[in-house]
């Protein structure tokens, strides 16, 4: 496989993980709780499926960061996979979770993601 393919798959798994950690986390607060209950908010956040997903998405990620990793710098890589990340989470945002995008938001995704694409270029 190549370093691209690697890529899109680290970017899919960080990008759904986000999207997965964020609805799994919906509806908990920790606003208002003492040291002592932390605990049990721990218990039930980790206790969601969706978080569990989501976190099994980094984990799987991570490992295939690694082998990117052994394949190109990472100061190509790195940027890279980040900045494709941001758009997937940013597109996911606004179609799983019903989140509003302006467009100054994605104008400035899409700057990022242009500029990585030229630097990548050299």
């Amino acid at each position: 496989m190549s370093v691209w393919s690697y890529i899109s798959i680290s970017v899919l798994l960080n990008g759904f993980g986000q999207l997965m950690l964020k609805r799994g986390v919906t509806g908990f607060t920790g606003g208002g709780m003492t040291f002592p209950q932390l605990p049990e908010l721990a218990r039930e956040i980790l206790g969601s499926p969706l978080v569990i997903g989501g976190l099994a998405c980094y984990a799987v990620s991570m490992l295939i960061w690694l082998k990117i990793l052994s394949l190109a710098d990472v100061s190509y890589a790195y940027p890279a996979t980040v900045s494709l990340t941001y758009a997937l989470v940013l597109i996911g945002s606004a179609l799983f979770l019903g989140e509003k995008v302006s467009v100054m938001r994605s104008v400035g995704i899409v700057v990022i993601v242009g500029g990585v694409f030229i630097a990548a270029m050299s």
